[in-house]
């Protein structure tokens, strides 16, 4: 049989004791016969909690917390073999699917307010656009060409990344 990717989205707490290692929030993890991706957290007196369980040919990717600290938002591949991305929120543990892109859609950012979610998405040629929704996914408006946005502390703008091609 063929060996297939797998990885699970875990929520990691922001907070660490004094004195304590800094904890890894995107670790990778060898197991025998596949690689899982271990996003997830430390909370030093809860350990570790998993927050999702991704099936054998799926991955979950790129968790970050929303504004509140109650859920987390990650895009994933469970559906239809195309990343797109999900929420779930830590005391339901069911998942959203958030958008539903042809091309892939990625890195997800909630605003500090809470509001709307910055996100990567792809088109049919592969180039990356940053794109803007309400939290629950509706109204997704293609903003500006870019890749991995970042929201400023206020949420008045995006930092992203754009790659330029060399002559």
């Amino acid at each position: 049989g063929s060996l297939g990717a797998r990885s699970s989205a875990f929520a990691a707490s922001a907070t660490a004791r004094a004195g304590s290692r800094n904890s890894t929030f995107g670790q990778l993890a060898r197991n025998q016969a596949n690689w899982r991706e271990y996003a997830g957290t430390v909370g030093y007196e809860r350990g570790i909690q998993q927050v999702t369980t991704a099936l054998s040919t799926t991955e979950d990717w790129k968790p970050t917390w929303d504004e509140k600290g109650e859920g987390v938002f990650f895009h994933s591949n469970r559906a239809d073999n195309q990343f797109n991305v999900w929420y779930t929120r830590l005391s339901r543990r069911g998942l959203e699917q958030l958008t539903t892109t042809r091309y892939g859609a990625f890195a997800p950012v909630v605003a500090p307010d809470g509001s709307r979610v910055a996100y990567q998405a792809n088109d049919e040629s592969g180039t990356p656009s940053i794109w803007l929704m309400n939290r629950d996914g509706s109204r997704p408006t293609q903003v500006v060409g870019g890749r991995l946005p970042c929201w400023s502390p206020d949420g008045t703008q995006i930092a992203y990344q754009v790659e330029d091609k060399l002559t």
